[in-house]
């Protein structure tokens, strides 16, 4: 984390959260100040980062819908084709 100046905030905790925090901040080797930082750091992280998942999932959802309209497309003309092809070949 980039040095940043760090301003006070008032937070409070039910008792059970405060001591989950004070044993990881322990097990860590960090202060609970420094603890709830990084924890909260590494949410605000990792939401962005499912942001951006989520946006690249209906891109490529609206890439594949439209790939497979244009198959669809093609395969009913290439029915068409073959159909008239047959009918030719009948006919001769």
């Amino acid at each position: 984390m980039a040095q940043e100046r760090l301003r006070p905030v008032m937070v409070r905790l039910p008792e059970k959260l405060r001591r989950e925090l004070a044993t990881m901040a322990s097990e860590n080797r960090r202060s609970m100040n420094t603890e709830i930082i990084t924890r909260l750091d590494r949410s605000l992280e990792s939401e962005a980062h499912m942001a951006r998942d989520a946006r690249r999932r209906t891109e490529i959802t609206n890439r594949l819908e439209d790939m497979e309209g244009r198959l669809l497309r093609d395969f009913a003309r290439l029915a068409t084709q073959v159909r008239k092809a047959l009918k030719e070949r009948g006919k001769s």
